[in-house]
């Protein structure tokens, strides 16, 4: 899981110059993001209300800011420390709209995050999803505020179970009122279940 390897201190990949795990985890989160993107809207594009169309909103911002603030803070950084500018790349990474965690592309990242956590769960409620895929939507929480360590690794499985156990077959909108009796029906037994 790239949040238990991803490095924690960007001053020692500076001072040391070693930047191999550094570039590997940031590369590999670029289509990890935009797998996570495409998967989340899959589960949340049938559903219907408001804490769904919230969900699908979140999830295409944070893939915008988080990508870009993954691609500046790590790859940029480590690109630039790697071709021996390890003074721009601190430049960079301390930078407070673009660089590492307490610029301004983090701070819409990270906390978009919640919305995605908390809308995301109430969505699945909703349309009638399981009360663990619920649970583990909201679980995901921790990932509002750091993409790294153990905290993030959590959230991340939490998000996998939830997306497991989300009954994909069944949740659909209801868009009239036979299908909202339908879908009532359908969550009843499913909680039954």
């Amino acid at each position: 899981m790239l949040t238990l390897v991803h490095p924690h201190s960007f001053k020692e990949i500076a001072e040391d110059g070693e930047t191999g795990m550094w570039l590997f985890v940031h590369f590999a989160q670029l289509p990890v993001a935009a797998l996570l993107t495409i998967v989340l809207l899959a589960l949340l594009w049938p559903m219907a209300g408001l804490a769904a169309l919230i969900a699908r909103i979140a999830v295409i911002v944070w893939a915008i800011f988080f990508s870009a603030f993954d691609s500046i803070a790590g790859i940029a950084t480590g690109m630039l420390i790697e071709g021996g500018h390890a003074d721009a790349a601190t430049y960079l990474f301390e930078h407070s709209v673009v660089g590492g965690e307490a610029s301004v592309l983090s701070a819409l990242a990270h906390p978009v995050w919640a919305v995605v956590a908390i809308a995301g769960g109430l969505a699945v409620r909703r349309a009638g999803g399981p009360v663990v895929s619920q649970a583990a939507m909201f679980v995901s929480l921790p990932f509002a505020l750091s993409h790294v360590g153990p905290l993030a690794t959590m959230a991340m499985l939490s998000l996998a179970l939830a997306l497991a156990t989300a009954p994909w077959q069944a949740i659909r909108p209801a868009t009239t009122l036979e299908g909202s009796a339908q879908a009532a029906t359908q969550r009843s037994k499913a909680r039954r279940q």
